[in-house]
């Protein structure tokens, strides 16, 4: 146990997983989902904000969840880190980069010749497989709007996530 005085000085406050802006109210985005919501079905609603200069983008977590308003259950949420910049970033995860990302459609991916590659909806459905493919190259193109993500297993079965977003 630690005695502190009654006012505590900032420089020896620590802030970890605090709100710091909760987007329209805290009780969600009117008109965000369509009534009735249909089950199996995805719905996307974009938000959008300007980070204020004294913030770390890469310390940053953007959550996302869908609230029953008549008891105030979380029925769903999702933790999605650095996403929606619209920078071209090239994310390299042990050996395998991948760019652009986000994309329009098509994303390169090298170091990860001899491995599986499958991608994923942002609800957890496979979206498709990718066990050769040539130039490096991963076609999304047919793919909405939205996060996905891409599970890369390697052939000594090394498994790596990463989120990439597609925005067209």
């Amino acid at each position: 146990m630690q005695l502190l005085p009654d006012v505590i000085p900032a420089a020896d406050m620590h802030y970890d997983h605090v709100a710091r802006a909760i987007l329209d109210t805290p009780y969600g985005t009117s008109g965000s989902l369509p009534s009735p919501v249909m089950a199996g079905t995805e719905y996307f609603y974009t938000y959008t904000y300007t980070l204020p200069q004294n913030w770390i983008y890469e310390k940053m977590h953007f959550i996302g969840l869908v609230l029953d308003m008549s008891t105030g259950e979380v029925l769903n949420s999702n933790n999605v880190i650095n996403y929606g910049t619209g920078l071209n970033e090239v994310t390299t995860v042990g050996d395998i980069s991948i760019y652009p990302n986000p994309t329009t459609g098509e994303i390169y991916l090298t170091g990860a010749e001899k491995s599986a590659v499958y991608v994923y909806s942002s609800s957890g459905m496979l979206i498709n497989s990718y066990k050769d493919f040539s130039n490096n190259m991963i076609d999304l193109s047919n793919l909405e709007n939205g996060i996905y993500i891409l599970n890369i297993v390697s052939e000594d079965n090394t498994m790596i996530n990463k989120k990439i977003s597609i925005m067209k």
